[in-house]
């Protein structure tokens, strides 16, 4: 099944399930997500609140998702430590 055919299929009850798994970093079963898991789970959600027209902007800043976020440039800058 393709991930639009399980989000449209998905209920706002089991988004919510799979939203609170993801910031408590556990399953209802009190097991812990892997990282890929998370992941996943992070894009599910992302795609869900698309299609329903919920806030991206919250979640992907209260999750740090960097799957959907542009990649920040990294500047490398020199530290001087002493007047040598």
């Amino acid at each position: 099944m393709s991930l639009q055919a399980m989000v449209q299929k998905m209920s706002r009850e089991t988004y919510l399930n799979i939203k609170q798994s993801v910031e408590t970093s556990r399953w209802a079963d009190g097991n812990y997500l892997s990282a890929e898991q998370k992941q996943h789970c992070m894009d599910l959600m992302l795609a869900w609140e698309q299609l329903h027209g919920e806030s991206l902007t919250r979640t992907k800043s209260e999750l740090g998702c960097k799957s959907v976020m542009p990649k920040a440039e990294v500047v490398p800058q020199v530290i001087k430590l002493s007047d040598e």
